[in-house]
Protein backbone atom coordinates (compact mmCIF):
# COMPACT_ATOMS: atom_id res chain seq x y z
CA UNK A 1 0.00 0.00 0.00
CA UNK A 2 1.43 3.75 -0.76
CA UNK A 3 2.25 5.86 2.16
CA UNK A 4 -0.17 8.64 0.99
CA UNK A 5 -3.10 5.67 0.99
CA UNK A 6 -2.11 4.87 4.23
CA UNK A 7 -2.24 8.57 5.90
CA UNK A 8 -4.97 9.39 3.90
CA UNK A 9 -6.95 6.63 5.42
CA UNK A 10 -5.46 7.17 8.77
CA UNK A 11 -7.73 10.56 8.56
CA UNK A 12 -10.73 8.82 7.44
CA UNK A 13 -10.97 6.29 9.62
CA UNK A 14 -10.66 9.04 12.53
CA UNK A 15 -13.51 11.16 11.14
CA UNK A 16 -11.16 14.28 10.74
CA UNK A 17 -12.26 14.95 7.05
CA UNK A 18 -14.35 14.05 4.83
CA UNK A 19 -13.38 11.90 1.81
CA UNK A 20 -12.16 13.26 -1.60
CA UNK A 21 -13.46 11.21 -4.48
CA UNK A 22 -11.17 7.75 -4.90
CA UNK A 23 -9.11 8.60 -2.22
CA UNK A 24 -10.70 6.14 0.26
CA UNK A 25 -9.78 3.48 -2.40
CA UNK A 26 -7.90 0.57 -0.49
CA UNK A 27 -6.37 -1.90 -3.18
CA UNK A 28 -6.01 -5.42 -2.46
CA UNK A 29 -4.95 -8.74 -4.68
CA UNK A 30 -6.54 -12.11 -3.51
CA UNK A 31 -4.72 -14.06 -5.32
CA UNK A 32 -1.80 -13.28 -3.13
CA UNK A 33 -3.28 -14.19 0.04
CA UNK A 34 -2.46 -18.07 0.22
CA UNK A 35 0.91 -17.02 0.25
CA UNK A 36 0.58 -14.20 2.59
CA UNK A 37 -1.66 -15.41 4.88
CA UNK A 38 -0.94 -14.75 8.74
CA UNK A 39 -1.56 -17.22 11.80
CA UNK A 40 -3.88 -16.17 15.03
CA UNK A 41 -1.02 -17.12 17.32
CA UNK A 42 0.89 -14.31 15.58
CA UNK A 43 -1.21 -11.49 15.39
CA UNK A 44 -3.47 -12.08 18.39
CA UNK A 45 -2.36 -10.02 21.91
CA UNK A 46 -4.77 -10.91 24.84
CA UNK A 47 -7.55 -13.81 25.20
CA UNK A 48 -10.70 -13.72 27.47
CA UNK A 49 -13.39 -16.22 28.02
CA UNK A 50 -16.56 -16.64 29.59
CA UNK A 51 -18.28 -20.24 29.82
CA UNK A 52 -21.99 -19.76 29.69
CA UNK A 53 -23.70 -21.17 32.36
CA UNK A 54 -25.49 -24.56 31.49
CA UNK A 55 -29.46 -25.26 32.48
CA UNK A 56 -32.12 -26.60 31.46
CA UNK A 57 -34.29 -23.55 31.62
CA UNK A 58 -31.22 -21.36 28.94
CA UNK A 59 -29.88 -24.29 26.92
CA UNK A 60 -27.91 -22.28 24.04
CA UNK A 61 -26.95 -24.00 20.39
CA UNK A 62 -24.36 -21.21 19.58
CA UNK A 63 -23.44 -17.62 20.24
CA UNK A 64 -22.97 -15.75 17.18
CA UNK A 65 -24.51 -12.38 18.70
CA UNK A 66 -24.09 -11.18 21.95
CA UNK A 67 -25.69 -7.69 23.53
CA UNK A 68 -23.79 -6.68 26.48
CA UNK A 69 -25.46 -4.47 29.53
CA UNK A 70 -23.93 -2.91 32.45
CA UNK A 71 -24.62 -6.10 34.19
CA UNK A 72 -24.13 -8.94 31.80
CA UNK A 73 -24.93 -9.76 28.45
CA UNK A 74 -28.01 -11.12 26.54
CA UNK A 75 -28.27 -13.94 24.16
CA UNK A 76 -30.97 -15.08 21.82
CA UNK A 77 -31.46 -18.61 20.59
CA UNK A 78 -35.20 -19.99 18.89
CA UNK A 79 -37.05 -17.01 19.70
CA UNK A 80 -35.91 -17.08 23.62
CA UNK A 81 -33.39 -14.54 24.87
CA UNK A 82 -31.66 -15.26 27.52
CA UNK A 83 -29.89 -12.42 30.37
CA UNK A 84 -26.09 -13.85 32.26
CA UNK A 85 -24.23 -11.96 34.04
CA UNK A 86 -20.25 -10.85 33.49
CA UNK A 87 -19.09 -14.15 34.63
CA UNK A 88 -21.73 -16.47 32.28
CA UNK A 89 -24.09 -16.91 35.16
CA UNK A 90 -27.67 -17.43 34.17
CA UNK A 91 -30.17 -14.58 35.78
CA UNK A 92 -33.41 -14.78 33.68
CA UNK A 93 -35.15 -15.26 30.42
CA UNK A 94 -36.17 -12.03 28.79
CA UNK A 95 -39.43 -10.92 27.07
CA UNK A 96 -41.85 -13.42 25.94
CA UNK A 97 -43.41 -15.08 22.86
CA UNK A 98 -46.78 -13.95 21.81
CA UNK A 99 -49.04 -11.68 20.17
CA UNK A 100 -50.30 -9.65 23.41
CA UNK A 101 -48.58 -6.60 24.74
CA UNK A 102 -44.76 -6.34 25.46
CA UNK A 103 -44.76 -9.66 23.18
CA UNK A 104 -42.97 -10.54 20.45
CA UNK A 105 -43.93 -12.77 17.70
CA UNK A 106 -40.44 -13.25 16.17
CA UNK A 107 -37.18 -11.54 17.34
CA UNK A 108 -33.57 -11.93 16.16
CA UNK A 109 -29.83 -11.38 17.40
CA UNK A 110 -29.55 -8.50 15.26
CA UNK A 111 -33.17 -6.67 16.30
CA UNK A 112 -32.35 -5.67 19.57
CA UNK A 113 -30.77 -2.66 20.90
CA UNK A 114 -29.17 -1.45 24.24
CA UNK A 115 -29.55 2.22 25.04
CA UNK A 116 -27.42 2.70 28.31
CA UNK A 117 -28.10 6.39 28.26
CA UNK A 118 -31.93 6.25 28.35
CA UNK A 119 -31.56 2.92 30.50
CA UNK A 120 -33.96 1.09 27.90
CA UNK A 121 -33.61 -2.26 25.49
CA UNK A 122 -35.64 -1.68 22.27
CA UNK A 123 -36.42 -5.00 20.30
CA UNK A 124 -37.64 -4.98 17.03
CA UNK A 125 -40.85 -7.54 16.60
CA UNK A 126 -40.26 -8.13 12.70
CA UNK A 127 -43.13 -10.20 12.24
CA UNK A 128 -45.41 -8.21 14.58
CA UNK A 129 -44.23 -5.27 13.30
CA UNK A 130 -43.59 -3.71 16.44
CA UNK A 131 -41.06 -1.98 18.40
CA UNK A 132 -41.14 -3.49 22.20
CA UNK A 133 -39.41 -1.18 24.75
CA UNK A 134 -38.10 -2.53 28.29
CA UNK A 135 -36.09 -1.45 31.30
CA UNK A 136 -32.47 -3.06 31.97
CA UNK A 137 -34.22 -5.21 34.23
CA UNK A 138 -36.61 -6.80 31.32
CA UNK A 139 -39.82 -4.84 32.39
CA UNK A 140 -42.19 -4.21 29.75
CA UNK A 141 -42.91 -0.46 28.89
CA UNK A 142 -44.37 0.47 25.76
CA UNK A 143 -44.69 -0.73 22.26
CA UNK A 144 -44.71 1.58 18.90
CA UNK A 145 -46.15 0.32 15.61
CA UNK A 146 -43.61 -0.31 12.56
CA UNK A 147 -43.65 -0.89 9.03
CA UNK A 148 -40.52 -2.79 8.66
CA UNK A 149 -39.95 -6.42 8.23
CA UNK A 150 -36.32 -5.73 9.49
CA UNK A 151 -34.16 -7.82 11.79
CA UNK A 152 -30.86 -5.85 11.54
CA UNK A 153 -30.32 -2.84 13.36
CA UNK A 154 -27.63 -0.44 14.95
CA UNK A 155 -28.09 2.70 17.45
CA UNK A 156 -26.70 5.79 16.29
CA UNK A 157 -25.69 8.10 19.34
CA UNK A 158 -28.22 7.91 22.15
CA UNK A 159 -31.26 9.14 20.25
CA UNK A 160 -30.96 7.28 16.30
CA UNK A 161 -31.24 4.12 15.10
CA UNK A 162 -30.24 2.73 11.46
CA UNK A 163 -33.03 0.21 10.17
CA UNK A 164 -31.67 -2.59 7.63
CA UNK A 165 -35.33 -2.88 5.86
CA UNK A 166 -33.35 -5.20 3.07
CA UNK A 167 -34.91 -6.04 -0.41
CA UNK A 168 -37.67 -8.22 1.00
CA UNK A 169 -40.15 -5.49 0.42
CA UNK A 170 -40.07 -4.59 4.06
CA UNK A 171 -40.39 -0.75 3.71
CA UNK A 172 -43.21 -0.16 1.25
CA UNK A 173 -41.03 2.21 -0.19
CA UNK A 174 -38.28 -0.10 -1.58
CA UNK A 175 -35.13 2.08 0.61
CA UNK A 176 -32.97 -0.18 1.89
CA UNK A 177 -32.00 1.69 4.57
CA UNK A 178 -34.02 3.19 7.32
CA UNK A 179 -32.93 6.25 9.71
CA UNK A 180 -35.28 6.50 12.25
CA UNK A 181 -35.76 8.51 15.97
CA UNK A 182 -35.73 6.25 19.23
CA UNK A 183 -39.22 6.71 19.54
CA UNK A 184 -39.05 4.71 15.91
CA UNK A 185 -40.59 7.62 13.72
CA UNK A 186 -38.42 7.20 10.23
CA UNK A 187 -36.62 10.38 9.92
CA UNK A 188 -34.23 9.36 6.27
CA UNK A 189 -34.41 6.64 3.72
CA UNK A 190 -30.95 5.45 1.92
CA UNK A 191 -30.64 3.61 -1.05
CA UNK A 192 -33.64 2.51 -3.52
CA UNK A 193 -34.20 -0.10 -5.41
CA UNK A 194 -36.64 -1.47 -7.69
CA UNK A 195 -36.55 -4.82 -7.72
CA UNK A 196 -37.29 -7.28 -4.87
CA UNK A 197 -35.47 -10.52 -3.58
CA UNK A 198 -36.40 -13.34 -1.68
CA UNK A 199 -33.76 -13.10 0.97
CA UNK A 200 -31.59 -10.97 2.10
CA UNK A 201 -28.01 -12.24 3.59
CA UNK A 202 -26.38 -8.68 4.30
CA UNK A 203 -25.57 -8.77 7.78
CA UNK A 204 -25.44 -4.75 7.60
CA UNK A 205 -23.89 -2.72 10.64
CA UNK A 206 -20.76 -2.61 13.04
CA UNK A 207 -19.61 0.04 15.66
CA UNK A 208 -18.63 3.85 14.08
CA UNK A 209 -15.34 5.45 14.01
CA UNK A 210 -17.36 8.04 16.54
CA UNK A 211 -19.90 7.83 19.47
CA UNK A 212 -22.51 9.16 17.06
CA UNK A 213 -22.44 6.45 14.09
CA UNK A 214 -22.37 3.48 12.98
CA UNK A 215 -20.82 1.74 10.08
CA UNK A 216 -22.90 -0.22 6.99
CA UNK A 217 -22.18 -2.36 4.03
CA UNK A 218 -24.82 -3.22 1.34
CA UNK A 219 -25.38 -6.39 -0.65
CA UNK A 220 -23.30 -6.87 -3.82
CA UNK A 221 -21.32 -3.85 -2.81
CA UNK A 222 -17.65 -3.37 -1.80
CA UNK A 223 -17.86 -0.22 -0.11
CA UNK A 224 -18.12 0.50 3.54
CA UNK A 225 -20.41 3.52 4.84
CA UNK A 226 -20.45 5.54 7.78
CA UNK A 227 -24.12 6.76 8.91
CA UNK A 228 -24.69 9.75 10.78
CA UNK A 229 -27.68 10.65 11.85
CA UNK A 230 -27.72 13.48 9.14
CA UNK A 231 -25.61 12.06 6.38
CA UNK A 232 -23.74 9.22 4.97
CA UNK A 233 -20.56 8.91 4.08
CA UNK A 234 -18.32 6.50 2.24
CA UNK A 235 -15.37 5.42 4.73
CA UNK A 236 -14.00 3.17 2.42
CA UNK A 237 -13.80 0.74 -0.67
CA UNK A 238 -11.86 -1.71 -1.61
CA UNK A 239 -11.30 -2.61 -4.54
CA UNK A 240 -10.41 -6.19 -5.78
CA UNK A 241 -8.90 -5.66 -9.13
CA UNK A 242 -11.65 -6.83 -10.93
CA UNK A 243 -14.73 -4.78 -12.57
CA UNK A 244 -17.53 -3.71 -11.19
CA UNK A 245 -19.59 -6.60 -9.32
CA UNK A 246 -22.36 -7.30 -12.69
CA UNK A 247 -25.38 -8.12 -10.09
CA UNK A 248 -27.49 -9.18 -12.81
CA UNK A 249 -26.08 -12.83 -12.39
CA UNK A 250 -26.99 -13.16 -8.60
CA UNK A 251 -30.84 -12.52 -9.67
CA UNK A 252 -33.39 -15.18 -11.07
CA UNK A 253 -36.63 -15.20 -12.56
CA UNK A 254 -38.44 -16.44 -8.68
CA UNK A 255 -36.95 -13.08 -7.45
CA UNK A 256 -34.44 -15.00 -5.27
CA UNK A 257 -30.95 -15.04 -5.34
CA UNK A 258 -27.71 -17.28 -5.09
CA UNK A 259 -24.00 -16.65 -4.68
CA UNK A 260 -21.57 -17.13 -7.67
CA UNK A 261 -18.25 -18.65 -8.62
CA UNK A 262 -16.60 -16.84 -10.76
CA UNK A 263 -13.11 -16.54 -9.94
CA UNK A 264 -12.38 -13.59 -10.83
CA UNK A 265 -15.15 -12.04 -8.91
CA UNK A 266 -15.34 -11.52 -4.71
CA UNK A 267 -19.01 -12.37 -3.92
CA UNK A 268 -18.91 -8.87 -1.71
CA UNK A 269 -18.41 -8.53 2.51
CA UNK A 270 -20.48 -10.90 4.78
CA UNK A 271 -19.99 -8.80 7.95
CA UNK A 272 -17.66 -6.31 9.17
CA UNK A 273 -17.21 -6.02 12.89
CA UNK A 274 -14.83 -2.56 14.13
CA UNK A 275 -13.14 -1.75 17.75
CA UNK A 276 -10.97 1.71 17.48
CA UNK A 277 -7.86 -0.57 17.05
CA UNK A 278 -8.75 -2.56 14.27
CA UNK A 279 -11.68 -3.05 11.20
CA UNK A 280 -12.76 -6.30 10.13
CA UNK A 281 -14.41 -7.70 7.38
CA UNK A 282 -15.42 -11.14 6.54
CA UNK A 283 -15.38 -11.21 2.45
CA UNK A 284 -17.08 -13.82 0.38
CA UNK A 285 -14.36 -15.58 -1.34
CA UNK A 286 -16.92 -17.89 -3.39
CA UNK A 287 -19.81 -19.98 -2.04
CA UNK A 288 -17.82 -22.49 0.11
CA UNK A 289 -14.99 -20.14 0.68
CA UNK A 290 -14.85 -16.74 3.30
CA UNK A 291 -11.46 -14.56 4.15
CA UNK A 292 -11.11 -12.06 6.92
CA UNK A 293 -9.60 -8.78 6.34
CA UNK A 294 -8.17 -6.96 8.85
CA UNK A 295 -7.19 -3.29 8.86
CA UNK A 296 -5.06 -1.37 11.53
CA UNK A 297 -6.54 1.95 11.79
CA UNK A 298 -3.48 3.71 13.28
CA UNK A 299 -0.81 2.86 10.77
CA UNK A 300 -2.93 1.78 7.64
CA UNK A 301 -1.75 -1.51 7.76
CA UNK A 302 -3.54 -4.35 6.69
CA UNK A 303 -3.61 -8.53 6.84
CA UNK A 304 -5.90 -11.42 5.85
CA UNK A 305 -6.35 -14.66 7.61
CA UNK A 306 -8.19 -17.70 5.83
CA UNK A 307 -11.10 -18.93 7.40
CA UNK A 308 -10.42 -22.72 8.21
CA UNK A 309 -14.25 -22.84 7.68
CA UNK A 310 -17.04 -20.22 7.53
CA UNK A 311 -17.50 -19.45 10.77
CA UNK A 312 -14.15 -20.47 12.35
CA UNK A 313 -10.99 -18.00 11.85
CA UNK A 314 -8.44 -20.33 13.38
CA UNK A 315 -7.41 -21.56 16.63
CA UNK A 316 -5.39 -18.99 18.79
CA UNK A 317 -2.65 -21.54 21.05
CA UNK A 318 -5.42 -24.48 19.90
CA UNK A 319 -8.32 -22.49 21.06
CA UNK A 320 -11.06 -21.80 18.85
CA UNK A 321 -11.69 -18.78 17.40
CA UNK A 322 -15.29 -17.96 15.43
CA UNK A 323 -15.82 -15.06 12.94
CA UNK A 324 -16.34 -12.27 15.32
CA UNK A 325 -20.03 -10.29 15.45
CA UNK A 326 -19.50 -7.77 17.54
CA UNK A 327 -17.34 -5.81 20.00
CA UNK A 328 -17.17 -4.35 23.56
CA UNK A 329 -14.86 -1.70 24.27
CA UNK A 330 -11.85 -2.35 22.17
CA UNK A 331 -12.74 -6.27 22.10
CA UNK A 332 -13.27 -8.49 19.28
CA UNK A 333 -16.20 -10.83 20.34
CA UNK A 334 -17.22 -14.54 19.47
CA UNK A 335 -18.78 -17.25 20.60
CA UNK A 336 -17.84 -21.34 20.61
CA UNK A 337 -20.05 -23.64 20.62
CA UNK A 338 -19.87 -26.08 23.13
CA UNK A 339 -19.13 -29.07 21.11
CA UNK A 340 -16.62 -27.29 19.29
CA UNK A 341 -14.78 -25.88 22.45
CA UNK A 342 -14.97 -28.89 24.23
CA UNK A 343 -13.50 -30.99 21.32
CA UNK A 344 -10.49 -28.42 21.27
CA UNK A 345 -10.35 -28.71 24.82
CA UNK A 346 -9.56 -32.60 24.47
CA UNK A 347 -7.08 -32.37 22.35
CA UNK A 348 -4.80 -29.46 24.08
CA UNK A 349 -1.92 -31.04 26.10
CA UNK A 350 -1.65 -30.64 30.06
CA UNK A 351 1.22 -28.93 29.56
CA UNK A 352 -0.38 -26.38 27.28
CA UNK A 353 -3.24 -26.14 29.58
CA UNK A 354 -1.00 -25.20 32.30
CA UNK A 355 0.04 -22.10 30.64
CA UNK A 356 -3.06 -21.07 29.19
CA UNK A 357 -4.79 -21.49 33.44
CA UNK A 358 -2.02 -18.77 33.95
CA UNK A 359 -2.44 -16.46 30.83
CA UNK A 360 -6.25 -16.30 29.72
CA UNK A 361 -8.42 -15.49 32.22
CA UNK A 362 -11.47 -17.57 32.47
CA UNK A 363 -10.01 -20.62 31.10
CA UNK A 364 -9.77 -22.97 33.95
CA UNK A 365 -13.97 -22.29 34.16
CA UNK A 366 -14.21 -22.80 30.47
CA UNK A 367 -12.35 -26.20 31.10
CA UNK A 368 -15.31 -27.46 32.83
CA UNK A 369 -17.15 -27.18 29.56
CA UNK A 370 -18.48 -30.42 27.86
CA UNK A 371 -20.19 -30.86 24.33
CA UNK A 372 -23.85 -30.60 25.70
CA UNK A 373 -22.70 -27.30 27.41
CA UNK A 374 -23.35 -23.84 26.86
CA UNK A 375 -21.45 -21.68 24.15
CA UNK A 376 -18.27 -19.89 25.43
CA UNK A 377 -17.79 -16.02 24.62
CA UNK A 378 -14.58 -15.38 23.65
CA UNK A 379 -12.86 -11.98 23.69
CA UNK A 380 -9.48 -11.11 21.79
CA UNK A 381 -8.07 -8.02 20.67
CA UNK A 382 -4.79 -8.15 17.72
CA UNK A 383 -1.43 -6.64 18.23
CA UNK A 384 -0.32 -3.89 16.27
CA UNK A 385 0.23 -5.39 12.72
Amino acid sequence: MRMTISTILLIVLIGCSAPKPDDNIIHLNPKSWPTETVALDDIIKEVQVIPLETKPECLINSAKQVLFLQNGMLLVQNNHIYHFDKQGKFIRTFGSQGKGPGEYVSVGSRSILVNGKKSEIIIHDFNGRKYLYFNLNGDFIREVRSNHHSSKMSLIGDDMMAIHAGRMGGDPEHYELIIAGWDGRVQKKYFPFSDLTGYDLCSGFARGTSPNSCLYHRLFDYSIFEVFPDRIDTLLTVDFGTNSIDTSKYFIEDNDYYRGSDPDKIAGFNSIVNTPDHFIASINMDVNTRGIWILEHRSGKHSFLAADSLECVGTFHDIPISVPRQTRDSWFVSGIDGIDWAEAIKNISESEKVRLRKDIPGFIEAEKVDQDGNPVVVFFKFKEL
